[in-house]
C-alpha cells in the first residue's frame, strides 16, 4: 500500500499543521516552545527552507513554509522526530507525540498567502489565549509587525514582506492593514475546507494491498492502512469524533469493501453498527 501523495505546490509554499496525539499538549513550558524553534533552526541549517510564518499552540502548530532543495516530508519528519525524542526524554515517556502525518495545503496565490498568514497569526487570539496578537510570544506576528520584532533566527520576514508589498515600508503597512481585518466565518471555512479537501485528495492515492499476504484478515488490513497513513488503529476504530478521522474511516471502509470484506466485518472492526458504516460511505 503506497503512502498518500502530497499535494504539489508550484512555488514550493505550503501551509503545514499538526497536533498532538489524541489532541494532547506538545508544549509543557516556555522551554519546550524554545526547543521546538531551536530544532527548526537546526534542521534549517542542514536542509534549507524558507519560513514565512509560524504559530505554536499548546497542542498543535502551524507553519507557512517553502521547500527549496529537499522534500517537505523530509523537513517535517526531521523537525517532528527530533522534537518528539527530546520532549519524550524530558517527560520520561515513550510513544507517538503527534497524531500522525502532518497536513499540508499548497499556497498558490497572493490572496491565499495573505489569508493563511492572517489565519496562522490569529490562532492564539481565536483560542482565547491572549487578547492582542502581539501578546503571544510563540508566533511570527511581531517579526512582521515591527522590524525590531523577534524572528527567533528562523523567520524569513524579508521574503514574506516582498510578497506583501513593493518595499519594506509598504509591506509592513499592508501587513498591519491585513491583520486589522477580522477573520470572517467565510475566511475560516475556506482555509479549513482546503485543509480537509487536500487531505482527502492525498488519501485517494493510497492503494489497497491487492494480493498482499499480510492482509488476509481485516485486522491486518487496518494495521497496514494505519501504518501507511501514520495513524493508530485505536484512533481510527475508537469513539473519537475528530473531523480528520471521518474521511480516513470512510477510505478504509471503501478499501475493505474492495478487498471483499463484509459490512459486518467492517462494523466489528470499527466498533460500530453495519447501519452506521453504510451511512459513512453513502
Amino acid at each position: 500500500m503506497s503512502r498518500p501523495a502530497r499535494g504539489h505546490s508550484t512555488n514550493g509554499i505550503y501551509h503545514v499543521l499538526n497536533r498532538g496525539n489524541h489532541r494532547e499538549p506538545i508544549f509543557d513550558s516556555p522551554y519546550d516552545y524554545y526547543d521546538f524553534l531551536e530544532v527548526m533552526h537546526e534542521v534549517k541549517k542542514k536542509h534549507p527552507y524558507i519560513l514565512h510564518a509560524f504559530c505554536l499552540m499548546p497542542n498543535h502548530f502551524h507553519l507557512l513554509i517553502q521547500r527549496l532543495t529537499v522534500s517537505l516530508s523530509t523537513i517535517l519528519q526531521r523537525i517532528q522526530c527530533t522534537y518528539a525524542i527530546r520532549l519524550n526524554r524530558r517527560r520520561n515517556q515513550t510513544g507517538h507525540l503527534f497524531q500522525g502525518r502532518f497536513k499540508d495545503v499548497p499556497c498558490e496565490s497572493d490572496q491565499q498567502y495573505q489569508n493563511v498568514i492572517r489565519y496562522i497569526h490569529y490562532n492564539a487570539v481565536r483560542a482565547g489565549l491572549v487578547v492582542h496578537l502581539e501578546q503571544w510570544d510563540w508566533s511570527s506576528h511581531n517579526a512582521y509587525n515591527s522590524d525590531a520584532g523577534a524572528n527567533y533566527g528562523i523567520v524569513d520576514t524579508p521574503v514574506g514582506l516582498g510578497i506583501l508589498g513593493p518595499n519594506d515600508l509598504a509591506a509592513r503597512y499592508n501587513y498591519a492593514e491585513l491583520m486589522g481585518k477580522d477573520l470572517t466565518k467565510d475566511d475560516l471555512d475556506l482555509i479549513r475546507n482546503s485543509i480537509s479537501e487536500n487531505r482527502n485528495k492525498q488519501l485517494e492515492t493510497v492503494k489497497p494491498p491487492l494480493n498482499d499476504s499480510k492482509a488476509t484478515d481485516i485486522g491486518a488490513l487496518a494495521r497496514i492502512y494505519c501504518r501507511e497513513t501514520d495513524i493508530s488503529v485505536e484512533e481510527i476504530t475508537g469513539p473519537s469524533r475528530a473531523r480528520f478521522l471521518t474521511p480516513m474511516r470512510r477510505h478504509l471502509t471503501q478499501i475493505a469493501i474492495r478487498e471483499g470484506f463484509s459490512m459486518s466485518q467492517i462494523a466489528s472492526l470499527m466498533n460500530r453498527t453495519p447501519g452506521s458504516i453504510s451511512r459513512l460511505i453513502a
